[in-house]
């Protein structure tokens, strides 16, 4: 698996194994067995001022890569891109499709009164639905360290951790998260608040 993760990283723009592999795990004898990697590049059409655009994500575990992206035409790239770093050593499986409009309406979506709750169950009831979302879910926050915030002063939050004003408006970012957690109603898509502080090297709240 490491040789994999090797052969991708060049598809990341991020500075070093050390920030690649934060968050990876590990075995007991300290084989690496699981790791996400943000697919990005140089730049952006729409947004001239930001640095780079996140394309995808990839996740690897043991004799398994999935990918992740919002249009087909990155998805085909994206499997070019694949096959081009690993060679003979990838076999494609399959691919689906999922629209995440449809699947945020159906989490949010608590049913009339009256309904037959039997007859049409909320996507959050079953365990297929409850996957799904917890994946969009992992896959929106680990794109969120690479994307240019507004509230950080157009920074992403890897590039406000670095300097002490950064990390002066992450620790507000972050308090705003966790009070809408708290205060808001449930919401199936709030960040792990404590997760992401640990990623980006701040103590704990």
């Amino acid at each position: 698996m490491r040789e994999a993760f090797d052969r991708l990283k060049p598809l990341s723009l991020a500075e070093g194994d050390d920030e690649l592999l934060e968050g990876a795990s590990w075995s007991d004898t300290g084989e690496l067995t699981g790791v996400d990697l943000v697919w990005s590049k140089r730049g952006n059409k729409l947004h001239r001022e930001w640095d780079n655009t996140t394309l995808g994500n990839l996740t690897l575990s043991p004799g398994r890569l999935s990918v992740s992206v919002n249009s087909t035409k990155r998805a085909r790239k994206v499997r070019r891109l694949v096959e081009k770093h690993l060679g003979a050593g990838v076999l494609f499986q399959r691919e689906t499709t999922e629209s995440v409009e449809a699947l945020l309406e159906a989490a949010g979506h608590g049913g009339a009164p009256g309904d037959d709750a039997e007859a049409e169950p909320r996507i959050e009831d079953t365990a297929e639905g409850r996957a799904m979302i917890e994946e969009m879910n992992r896959r929106h926050w680990e794109a969120w360290f690479d994307e240019k915030i507004p509230a950080l002063g157009g920074v992403t939050p890897r590039e406000a951790a670095k300097t002490p004003v950064g990390r002066e408006r992450l620790e507000a970012l972050l308090a705003e998260y966790a009070w809408r957690g708290e205060s808001g109603p449930p919401n199936p898509f709030e960040p792990d608040v404590t997760r992401l502080r640990k990623r980006l090297g701040l103590p704990d709240s």
